[in-house]
């Protein structure tokens, strides 16, 4: 918790890469761009790497699929 931070509750859909609030193409390109990245790399950013495994691969793009519609609230 953040010093000043209380009762904030918000639901985001995991594989919302681009924080637009709905999971769609955009963020399946996204991951399409940075697939095979990993740490370090240019292509590399945390907003891709769905599992959080340090490395943009198929099971960022599964979670994306699986989320592919969902909208926050």
């Amino acid at each position: 918790t953040a010093v000043g931070a209380a009762n904030i509750n918000f639901n985001l859909p995991n594989g919302d890469c681009d924080n637009s609030g709905e999971v769609d193409a955009a963020d399946v390109d996204a991951i399409v761009v940075a697939f095979g990245a990993v740490v370090g790399n240019p292509n590399y950013s945390v907003s891709v790497d769905a599992d959080g495994s340090s490395e943009v691969d198929a099971a960022d793009i599964d979670i994306v699929i699986q989320g592919f519609g969902l909208v926050d609230d």
